[in-house]
């Protein structure tokens, strides 16, 4: 994850149309000179920054949102080359990305799907229909052909969900939430001081709810924990 607040750069201009964001993201790709080749055949336009010294070039591809997609070539090690690297860090609880949802209004998700389709070469999952407290999200996954980089675009109808809510904040498309990977997600928010007021508050009914979905694999919890609000 990068912060980036360079001035006068693709990220301050994104920040100016957007408000604090996600103005790109990199995927770590074979090779990237086909995909560059795939979406300029296919009409997308195509980015190149401007590269400092000991600072590698890495191509990037336009996404509907007006975001910026850069490929970083598997042989490409950015990280040593790029970063001055201080430190090294204990590994930590969190394994990775798990997937990232994007809110996006109705009528330009076929957009999303079309790119996502046609020059990341991913494949689509079935649409779910999910409640959120003030109408439907409709959430349409795609992914990887290895499967380790999913995507919800996700939509609704209804001006008040979260969806809405994220779509009007961004003023369009935008990152709705990031979910991350880990082996054991309780005892992870055990060893996080800050967990308990920085974690979003569970209805009383929620393990009913689960229950009521899932009643043939699941069993019966009880109510979340002051203390840890995702502990069974």
């Amino acid at each position: 994850m990068i912060i980036n607040y360079q001035p006068h750069s693709w990220a301050d201009h994104f920040y100016q149309r957007h408000g604090v964001s996600l103005c790109a993201m990199a995927l770590r790709v074979s090779e990237s000179a086909p995909i560059i080749a795939r979406a300029k055949a296919y009409g997308y336009a195509t980015w190149q920054g401007d590269v400092g010294p000991n600072e590698s070039a890495i191509p990037a591809v336009c996404a509907p949102d007006g975001s910026l997609v850069y490929l970083v070539d598997d042989a490409l090690d950015i990280y040593a080359q790029d970063f001055n690297l201080t430190t090294t860090a204990d590994e930590g609880a969190l394994l990775g990305i798990d997937h990232l949802a994007l809110g996006m209004e109705a009528d330009s998700r076929d957009n999303w799907v079309m790119f996502c389709r046609a020059v990341l070469g991913f494949t689509l999952e079935h649409e779910q229909t999910m409640p959120d407290p003030y109408g439907l999200v409709r959430s349409l996954a795609v992914q990887s052909p290895q499967g380790n980089i999913r995507l919800a675009l996700n939509i609704s109808q209804s001006r008040a969900t979260q969806i809405a809510r994220s779509v009007a904040c961004y003023q369009g498309a935008g990152l709705q939430h990031a979910a991350f990977a880990c082996h054991d997600l309780p005892s992870l928010l055990d060893n996080q001081p800050l967990a308990p007021s920085l974690s979003l508050p569970v209805p009383a009914n929620y393990y009913d709810d689960l229950l009521a979905r899932f009643w043939r694999i699941g069993t019966r919890r009880t109510p979340a924990t002051p203390a840890n609000p995702l502990r069974p």
